[in-house]
């Protein structure tokens, strides 16, 4: 679903799973929930997209589960980003990287290095992006993940140009256009 775009036909499957109340265990239904909320947020209120992933969190406080924990709360923090709640966005980011803490599920890290820092990046605190930015660029550069080094290449290269670095700043975009 998720590679081939049918994210409608996947949220549409997942409703239905969860309409089934009862027949699903809290950690199934915990990642069900997630699921739905994530695959219908381009098709659906946002609102409606925060229920479900608030439920969700809640069943993997209840469980103890910090890796669902912090994986949900990162999809939180998006949806509640797209509404427009970027302070409270930043409070899920930052939870869900305490909760991952540095040496388990890096590439989920990396993503979220990257939200957190676009988001502190457009409050204009350069100081705090750029080391999230940095981190998150070494972990994508391990993982031989080029796509997601050229966002980070472009995201450091707008914290230069405010900065007043022209040079850093066509460093970091040329490094992009050459990947």
């Amino acid at each position: 679903w998720w590679l081939r775009n049918h994210l409608h036909e996947a949220g549409e499957w997942l409703m239905a799973a969860l309409a089934q109340r009862g027949a699903a265990a809290a950690p199934v239904r915990a990642k069900l929930l997630r699921q739905a909320g994530w695959a219908i947020m381009g098709r659906q209120d946002l609102a409606d997209v925060t229920v479900l992933l608030e439920e969700s969190l809640a069943l993997f406080r209840a469980l103890g589960e910090p890796a669902e924990i912090a994986k949900t709360l990162w999809r939180l923090g998006y949806v509640i980003q797209a509404q427009g709640d970027n302070e409270r966005a930043i409070t899920l980011y930052e939870e869900a990287l305490t909760l991952l803490g540095s040496n388990t599920d890096k590439r989920k890290r990396a993503s979220i290095l990257l939200d957190l820092s676009w988001l502190v990046r457009g409050q204009g605190d350069y100081g705090r992006a750029r080391p999230l930015l940095d981190e998150s660029r070494i972990i994508f550069q391990g993982f031989g993940d080029s796509l997601s080094v050229g966002w980070v290449l472009f995201h450091q290269g707008h914290v230069a140009r405010a900065e007043g670095d022209d040079a850093e700043a066509a460093r970091c975009y040329d490094e992009v256009l050459l990947m």
